[in-house]
């Protein structure tokens, strides 16, 4: 019996985490009902810009949460509110951006799976898709609410 469960308990483990593939800058993945998509971005991929830490980012393109008020420096720039970003040591943020990180080649997180990359972890449940840092910063994020930690 111990034998038996101890296998469950390994092969459960096994397919509930996704391993990243580390080759490239940018690792791009999206929640199953693609309400929010995200990007895992290397360090080496801001080669001559800053930051020079790996960044992570996740966009909700219909974000119906109330907004905390636009700060200045986000007016005419950006897409208040449908971002979330955090650089590997730092603190989250909503972002103003004026892209996307969604991308047809980003791969479909499925509820229950776990994906990590150049120090971060993000895991895709129906309550939203949760993104931390290995400092135990981040965010969970949905269309309809938002939260930092």
């Amino acid at each position: 019996m111990t034998k038996t469960l101890t296998l469950l308990c390994a092969t459960i483990t096994l397919f509930s985490t996704v391993p990243a593939a580390q080759a490239g800058d940018v690792i791009s993945f999206h929640s199953p009902t693609k309400s929010v998509w995200c990007a895992i971005i290397a360090p080496t991929h801001f080669r001559h810009a800053s930051p020079t830490k790996a960044y992570l980012r996740c966009d909700i393109p219909n974000n119906t949460a109330v907004l905390p008020p636009e700060p200045e420096y986000c007016k005419d720039t950006g897409d208040w509110g449908a971002g979330f970003g955090i650089e590997a040591n730092g603190y989250p943020s909503r972002a103003c951006p004026s892209d996307t990180s969604a991308t047809p080649a980003g791969r479909t997180l499925q509820y229950g799976e776990t994906i990590r990359a150049f120090g971060f972890h993000c895991t895709s449940r129906r309550t939203g898709m949760t993104c931390m840092s290995s400092k135990g910063h981040g965010f969970t994020v949905r269309r309809e609410a938002q939260r930092l930690f």
